[in-house]
């Protein structure tokens, strides 16, 4: 059977990789919808042969969009694109039509923590400032500037920054912890029928 189609009666969100599987995991269990979503990325469509972002999950859903559309209406694929790559969404739907269960939502950057500059990437800017404080008291690589917005190199995002923050997030979040990822979630969870 295709990886696409081993969750027939449940929604999938196809997200860019394992951060925001790990994040939506953990915000599904808060938030308790009505119905069962399955979170994958390319990771856990593949066998861990690809390791996801916005360009190979695109290939991905390009190549594989005939199973795609053989799901049930009531339980579509939907793409999560990060923030800063809004601009990508309309190349994902190219192929599918409006009755088609698939549908691409992007994380609204206007949403985002207003104290996490741009540098932070992908689904990480909607985290909240107690999982930023605690990164930065375990001394990862994060600056604040005069007007408390916190920065980081691209470098250190990478290398320090992004696994500090995944690792606090497995750790556990609270209902707080969701104050800037909730509304976006509640609009997935809408598109999802749960």
């Amino acid at each position: 059977m295709h990886p696409i189609l081993h969750h027939p009666l449940e929604p999938v969100l196809l997200v860019e990789g394992e951060a925001d599987y790990e994040f939506l995991s953990q915000a599904l269990r808060i938030i308790r919808p009505s119905r069962r979503i399955e979170i994958m990325f390319l990771g856990t469509l593949t066998d861990g042969d690809k390791s996801g972002g916005v360009d190979e999950m695109r290939k991905y859903v390009r190549e594989n969009a005939a199973a795609i559309k053989s799901r049930r209406p009531d339980s579509p694929v939907i793409v999560i694109l990060d923030w800063d790559a809004s601009d990508k969404e309309s190349s994902f739907k190219k192929g599918f039509g409006a009755a088609d269960p698939f549908k691409v939502m992007t994380w609204p950057e206007k949403e985002s923590n207003p104290h996490l500059g741009a540098s932070f990437r992908g689904v990480e800017r909607f985290y909240s400032d107690r999982i930023i404080e605690l990164a930065i008291a375990e001394e990862a690589p994060i600056a604040k500037k005069n007007d408390e917005t916190c920065v980081v190199t691209q470098k250190d995002y990478n290398e320090q920054v992004k696994p500090a923050l995944r690792a606090l997030v497995r750790k556990g979040l609270g209902a707080d912890d969701l104050t800037f990822a909730s509304p976006f979630i509640k609009r997935i969870l809408e598109q999802a029928g749960a």
